[in-house]
């Protein structure tokens, strides 16, 4: 009788045994091909809150039929020791077993995404591209470009080399004696892997290390301008660059304006002074009231550079300032196919105007 009831509690525990692995390896698509995305073609967003446990997702699992039944994801996290829930958007799918499910959520693998920043992208429209990535940390992001106090952390916290210490130490002069307003500049437009709540400190660090990189890089070329002065100039440069072959000429044209202390007179610095005072929402062409807006950021109003940059420049760009054109020119005018018409003298300048801008109207 003692050998039967054994027998029989072991064979139990045996299907048991094998039910349950069923359950925690077999995916839910695998029995009768039900699902149509069998081999994991279709994937399912579920987004985790904070604070939110495998307990009440397992429900949400369930009903995504992404499980068989809550009840396997509680015992398999009851028998694990209950693992915390890392808040987060994850990727799944219907050929994913249980367990597969498990080890994503546990090991808090959250679902990445590239975003590719143009170049001559300020923060502003940075921050509306994320936006548009449904990334939640925008608010965030547009307010530490503006915060000092990360600001400063964020240029003596980064870790650099021998090479990159110089370039650190320049801004930190920068930062302590002008004041650096603002990351604007130093927010490198590039490809980035990020989450959808990835904090904005990491994603601009990240940003911030890799100018730093890229611009090691061209700073062994003199120059008289300081690193903060040739971002700026950068900056405008690529608001300014239709043809990414004029670079080095427009360069050389804002040059020529500096040497002889006349004002650069570059509409891109118009209209970052009213997204300062307006907001980005703002209506985004630029009114004859507009011109002689008063800002220290205006180039119509003042001469030489504005305080800081109006815009994050790409490599190139910064290599046009390092290394611009030679050039005789003053002026240049749009020619409405993206390249420019480029003039030495007032007089002509104001021919190509007429012919490029007012007549074509």
């Amino acid at each position: 009788m003692k050998s039967f009831i054994l027998k029989f509690f072991l064979f139990f525990f045996v299907v048991l045994f094998l039910v349950f692995s069923f359950r925690l390896f077999v995916p839910v698509s695998f029995i009768g091909n039900f699902y149509e995305d069998t081999f994991g073609k279709t994937k399912t967003i579920i987004d985790v809150s904070s604070g939110e446990s495998f307990y009440s997702i397992a429900q949400v699992l369930e009903q995504k039929k992404l499980i068989r039944q809550a009840l396997d994801l509680k015992l398999l996290v009851l028998i694990t020791g209950r693992p915390s829930l890392k808040k987060g958007e994850y990727e799944l799918s219907h050929s994913m077993s249980l367990w597969a499910i498990y080890q994503v959520l546990k090991k808090g693998k959250e679902r990445e995404f590239q975003v590719s920043f143009p170049e001559g992208f300020n923060h502003y429209e940075m921050a509306e591209l994320l936006k548009s990535y449904n990334y939640k940390q925008t608010d965030e992001f547009r307010s530490l470009v503006w915060d000092k106090a990360f600001i400063k952390n964020l240029i003596e916290l980064s870790t650099h080399n021998d090479e990159e210490k110089p370039i650190h130490e320049e801004l930190l002069k920068v930062f302590r004696e002008q004041g650096l307003n603002s990351l604007e500049g130093y927010l490198f437009p590039d490809s980035y892997v990020i989450k959808k709540y990835l904090p904005a400190r990491k994603l601009i660090k990240a940003m911030f290390n890799n100018f730093i990189k890229n611009y090691k890089k061209l700073s062994q070329i003199p120059l008289d301008l300081s690193l903060h002065e040739i971002v700026t100039l950068a900056s405008i440069v690529e608001k300014e660059t239709g043809l990414a072959s004029e670079r080095p000429l427009i360069a050389s044209v804002f040059f020529n304006r500096l040497k002889i202390n006349q004002k650069l007179q570059t509409d891109p610095t118009i209209l970052y002074s009213l997204y300062l005072v307006r907001g980005f929402d703002m209506e985004k062409n630029i009114r004859k009231k507009d011109i002689l807006f008063p800002s220290s950021y205006n180039t119509y109003v003042i001469k030489g550079l504005p305080p800081g940059p109006i815009a994050n420049p790409g490599k190139e760009s910064l290599k046009a300032v390092f290394e611009p054109s030679s050039s005789d020119f003053f002026y240049f005018v749009s020619r409405n196919d993206g390249s420019h018409y480029f003039s030495k003298t007032y007089e002509e300048h104001k021919k190509a105007v007429y012919q490029y801008q007012i007549q074509k109207r």
